[in-house]
C-alpha cells in the first residue's frame, strides 16, 4: 500500500530520512521498553485496587474499553519517575501512516512518546475480552494494525492490553496464541505476571516502516 500525503509539522521537525532519527528510534526500543512495561503493570495494580475492586464492573455496559483506558493512563503516569526519556500520552495520533485529508490518522489508545523526537512512539492498544475465549478483536488489532505497520511504524515492538472481564488469564493467552498461530513466551522480567511475548516477521504495507522481526507484548489485565 502506498500512502501519499503532504508534510505535517512532525515531518518538518523530525525528518525520518536522517541517520539521527533512525539511531534515536533504535535506542528507544532497546533501552526503555522494560521500564515502560513495569510502569504499566504498576498502573494496573493501582487501577485494580483503587477503582475496579470497589465496583461491580459487570454493571458497566457502555464505553467500557475507553473508560478503562482513560482511567489507566494517569495510574501508569503516577509510576513514572520523571527522569524517563519518554512521556505517556492517551490518544495520540500516528501521522506517519495517515491517508490524505480529510481522513483521520490512526489513533493509539496509549503510547510512550520519546521526548527528543515526538514522532517516535511505542504504543499500547487495549481491547476488552468479555471472556477468555473472546479474542477475535484483539487478534485483528495485532494482525491488521501492528503487523502491517499502520501502528508503530518506527519501532520493532509494541504492546496489547487485554481487559479480561471473565475467565482465566492463562486461558486467554492460550486463545490468543492459537488464533495468532504462534507461540507466546513468558517475559523474563515479569515471571509472575500474565505477560507473554510473540515474535512475528513484519511485512509492512506502508513506507518508512521498520521491517523484519516484530515483537508483540501481551498483557492480560484481569478485571475480577
Amino acid at each position: 500500500m502506498s500512502v501519499t500525503h503532504g508534510r505535517s509539522i512532525f515531518d518538518l521537525v523530525w525528518p525520518a530520512s536522517s541517520r539521527e532519527f533512525t539511531e534515536v528510534a533504535a535506542d528507544f526500543c532497546a533501552n526503555v521498553i522494560t521500564s515502560a512495561l513495569a510502569s504499566t503493570w504498576a498502573g494496573y495494580d493501582s487501577l485494580r485496587g483503587q477503582v475496579i475492586d470497589q465496583i461491580d464492573i459487570s454493571a458497566a455496559d457502555e464505553e467500557l474499553e475507553r473508560a478503562l483506558t482513560q482511567l489507566l493512563e494517569p495510574k501508569i503516569a503516577q509510576h513514572l519517575t520523571g527522569d524517563e526519556p519518554y512521556i505517556l500520552q492517551h490518544g495520540p495520533y500516528e501521522f506517519e501512516t495517515r491517508k490524505q485529508a480529510p481522513a483521520q490518522p490512526p489513533q493509539y489508545d496509549l503510547a510512550f512518546v520519546l521526548l527528543s523526537n515526538s514522532r517516535v512512539m511505542w504504543p499500547l492498544e487495549a481491547k476488552v475480552l468479555r471472556t477468555d475465549a473472546a479474542v477475535s478483536r484483539y487478534v485483528k488489532s495485532v494482525e491488521n494494525e501492528f503487523l502491517t505497520g499502520r501502528y508503530a511504524p518506527f519501532v520493532n515492538s509494541a504492546a496489547m492490553l487485554g481487559y479480561l472481564l471473565k475467565g482465566n488469564t492463562s486461558t486467554a493467552l492460550e486463545s490468543i496464541a492459537n488464533s495468532l498461530h504462534t507461540v507466546l513466551v513468558q517475559h523474563e522480567d515479569f515471571q509472575n505476571r500474565p505477560h507473554r511475548v510473540s515474535t512475528h516477521q513484519r511485512a509492512p504495507s506502508y513506507p518508512q516502516v521498520t521491517k523484519g522481526s516484530f515483537q508483540c507484548h501481551h498483557l492480560i489485565l484481569a478485571m475480577r
